[in-house]
């Protein structure tokens, strides 16, 4: 029949998916999400480990040339500045067992070299000549007296100065390649010290005048007196032959001299290296870390660490050394001498543990954890009430005295006075500066906030008078 229905056709259009192939691709694609995911998530987790590693790699790096610059700085200003020098050894004969040690010394060499008990058997009768033995200890007992009298006096402390001053200078410019006073014989360095012994003959002699000399006065023997012709002099005052040695000290073989100028050059230019590559892995640490703040606090923990470790290895290192002195004559100097030296470096190891511990806690306090912010809190709330008894009390005063608001300017510059001046009576200690900086700052913020109130006040104005109202005629 003409007008019977086409048969429908069930098939889907070619260009539709079925509705089963749209899930599975879905599946498809959620799963290559998810593994993008998780392997960016992996690359993320290795690359803030890899971070981290790097970060406390850098921190032990920078804490240990910290460490080297710091010892190196000491040695370089301690040992290489005559000046610091000076200030290290100079008041070591003040000190009695140093004094005592010298002094021993300073009679030993001076009676070998007069050869006092032979002097002595020659004016004694033949028969008498037992003697000399016990006379001479005697009077070296006298002149060791007199020696520490020597030592311990205004003259040679001043001469104990100017004879360091004198060695130290010499030798940095020897090590620096400048000319000095030193002498090259049979490939030795010696450094001429002649002028120097010829004062503390001297001394000597003006404490025991009939022991050297015969009376006459001592040789003056001028830094430009040539080794030979000083000891030339001083063994015709004395009456007797010096060894070849006096008056010089050896320093090194000439051979040996160049490697030691080396050697100084570069360790002035390590230290100055060391100093540079510290602040460098410091600021390359901070840099790279995560977290600006946690990288700040690991670096002055860690340098807090390590430098406490060095002041406490160096403090047994001197007392195993100190142990290792066997001389009772020298110990006591010895002692003295390396407790002084190395006091210098502990204490500028405390200092810098000190500083390190003050960061530490500044890093801490303004951090998110919750004892900063509990305790940044409670100090806001004790500054707030503290300022504002202050501004309080401030216009109170104000407010009872005229002349106190008059001059406000002029009360803060003297609390400011005041305070100078206690800092200049009180014991020069932390705690009373801290106090009297606190009290002063407490003080200024209230006299502030009245000159704040003061200037904001409007200036009181008077109203004008009417004038007289005018009376009409009756």
């Amino acid at each position: 029949m003409a007008d019977d229905a086409a048969p429908a056709d069930d098939t889907a259009p070619a260009g539709d998916a079925a509705p089963g192939d749209e899930v599975d691709e879905l599946k498809h694609q959620v799963a290559d999400l998810q593994a993008q995911l998780a392997e960016a998530g992996t690359d993320s987790t290795f690359r803030r480990r890899s971070r981290q590693v790097l970060t406390g790699v850098l921190v032990v790096l920078t804490c240990i040339s910290l460490l080297a610059s710091v010892v190196g700085y000491w040695v370089r200003s301690s040992v290489y500045d005559t000046d610091n020098w000076i200030e290290l050894v100079g008041d070591l004969p003040q000190n009695t067992e140093v004094a005592t040690a010298l002094s021993v010394r300073l009679t030993t060499e001076l009676m070998s070299a007069l050869d006092v008990q032979t002097r002595i058997r020659d004016v004694l009768p033949e028969r008498a000549g037992i003697l000399a033995a016990p006379i001479t200890e005697g009077l070296e007992g006298i002149v060791q007296d007199a020696s520490y009298r020597v030592i311990t006096s205004d003259q040679f402390h001043e001469l104990w100065i100017g004879v360091n001053r004198f060695t130290h200078e010499q030798l940095v410019r020897l090590l620096e390649g400048e000319p000095g006073r030193v002498s090259v014989v049979d490939g030795v360095v010696y450094l001429n010290l002649m002028p120097l012994m010829g004062k503390v003959l001297g001394l000597v002699a003006g404490v025991a005048p009939d022991l050297i000399g015969n009376g006459q006065p001592v040789p003056d023997i001028g830094p430009d007196t040539p080794p030979d012709q000083a000891r030339a002099e001083l063994e015709s005052y004395l009456g007797r032959d010096l060894p070849d040695d006096f008056g010089v000290i050896e320093v090194f073989q000439s051979d040996r001299l160049a490697a030691a100028q080396s050697f100084f050059t570069m360790f002035a230019r390590l230290v100055n290296l060391l100093m540079a590559l510290t602040v460098v892995l410091a600021g390359v640490t901070i840099f790279l870390a995560r977290s600006r703040r946690l990288a700040l606090l690991e670096l002055a923990l860690g340098a807090v660490v390590t430098i406490a470790a060095a002041r406490a290895i160096v403090r047994n290192l001197v007392e195993q050394l100190i142990d290792q002195i066997r001389d009772p004559t020298t110990s006591g100097a010895i002692r003295a001498t390396i407790e002084e030296v190395a006091g210098t470096l502990r204490g500028l190891l405390t200092w810098i543990v000190v500083l390190g511990i003050i960061v530490v806690v500044l890093a801490f306090l303004t951090g998110p954890s919750r004892p900063a912010v509990w305790l940044r809190h409670q100090v806001a709330l004790g500054f707030g009430a503290a300022r504002s008894t202050s501004e309080r009390l401030a216009g109170q005063a104000a407010a009872e005295h005229s002349w106190f608001a008059d001059n406000i300017t002029g009360v803060r510059v003297g609390v400011l006075a005041v305070g100078v001046l206690a800092l200049l009576i009180l014991p020069t200690t932390w705690f009373w500066f801290l106090v009297i900086v606190a009290i002063v700052g407490l003080v200024e913020l209230g006299l502030a906030g009245v000159a704040r109130d003061s200037d904001a006040e409007p200036p009181e104005v008077t109203p004008p008078t009417a004038p007289p109202a005018a009376t009409s005629a009756a």
